[in-house]
């Protein structure tokens, strides 16, 4: 199974800063850690490890939110809460977008960060730099081992993950 490509509309350079993104406005929705049936563009059918572990952020606003360069970052390290920094999109309202975590540190039509999810579990965080340069935890999520070709989902910031059969990369289930 494939991926569409992410959102890479062209940021406006007049745009509202997102000058107070709330907690939870942008969320890690879905997880999933432990051998992939989805396939990215540098992943492909055939691969004898399977396909690619991968994350999904979900705006929960019906606001536009604009991501632009080193302004939102995700990790899997809490000592380094800049680890991988996402592509200038935009993140229209209530738009999942998927985020490959193979390692391979590039964006071609999809996303690809710089670090690899552990089957065994992991935190996870997404930080937000204001304009003053000050970083917050917008989201985090905490996941155990989850079985294989399966993933952990939640609609919003508060909301218990549960484990899902048939993972929805890019779209709500």
């Amino acid at each position: 199974m494939s991926v569409t490509a992410y959102n890479k509309q062209a940021v406006p350079k007049q745009s509202k800063q997102n000058a107070s993104i709330e907690t939870g406005a942008v969320i890690i929705s879905e997880v999933l850690s432990n051998g992939s049936d989805y396939y990215n563009e540098l992943i492909l059918p055939g691969n004898p490890n399977g396909g690619a572990d991968w994350l999904e952020l979900y705006n929960t606003t019906n606001d536009t939110i604009v991501i632009k360069a080193n302004q939102w970052f995700i990790t899997d390290s809490f000592l380094h809460p800049q680890k991988f920094a996402l592509p200038p999109m935009l993140l229209l309202p209530n738009m999942h977008q998927v985020i490959w975590c193979d390692g391979m540190d590039t964006t071609l039509t999809q996303i690809h960060s710089n670090f690899k999810l552990n089957k065994r579990g992991e935190r996870l965080a997404l930080y937000y730099k204001n304009t003053n340069q000050t970083l917050t935890q917008v989201n985090s999520i905490t996941f155990g081992s989850i079985k294989a070709r399966q993933s952990l989902v939640r609609k919003h910031a508060h909301a218990v993950a549960t484990k899902c059969k048939k993972p929805t990369p890019g779209y709500s289930i």
